[in-house]
């Protein structure tokens, strides 16, 4: 049943974001006051996965805005400049490992968007790339599509990227 409670206490992470949602399994990643992130896996009638809870590498902390697609971490520090992650995993047990060019800075300037989301998954064989959304200081929405592996390097990002695409948001 949609809107049912299946936890609390999530209001004491710094952030929370969905990496995976195949209908019945869910994945959230939180990063706590320390900047460690973990994995949540909540599964639809069997509820919290306890073997599910190692950490990600790194530290997270210094980040204003962590989002996060089925393939992809972005993160904003507060000097505006945009990073790129790409975590995989191998179950029983878990171990993350980490994409070439992880924690790569791939922009700047993304401290000016009031709001930011991300959507889509990484897979260049079928033309698929996560596409940002957000909104400049004006409400204007703007659309950014990435296509890169973290590699920092221009042409890694859609020629229309940054492109207003609607006002008064």
């Amino acid at each position: 049943m949609s809107g049912t409670k299946i936890d609390d206490g999530w209001g004491d992470y710094a952030h929370v974001m969905m990496l995976l949602n195949n209908g019945d399994e869910v994945i959230l990643l939180t990063v706590d006051s320390s900047g460690t992130m973990r994995p949540h896996c909540y599964t639809h009638g069997l509820g919290w996965r306890p073997d599910l809870d190692t950490p990600l590498p790194g530290n997270w902390s210094g980040f204003t805005r962590l989002i996060a697609t089925t393939s992809t971490i972005f993160g904003v520090k507060e000097d505006g400049n945009l990073y790129w992650y790409r975590p995989t995993w191998t179950v029983s047990p878990l171990v993350w490992s980490m994409a070439p060019n992880w924690g790569n800075q791939i922009g700047t300037g993304w401290d000016g968007l009031e709001q930011l989301v991300v959507g889509g998954l990484f897979e260049p064989a079928l033309q698929y790339g996560p596409t940002l959304m957000g909104i400049d200081p004006t409400g204007s929405l703007r659309w950014y599509k990435y296509w890169g592996n973290g590699s920092g390097a221009g042409i890694d990002w859609d020629r229309n990227s940054g492109n207003v695409i609607s006002g008064s948001w």
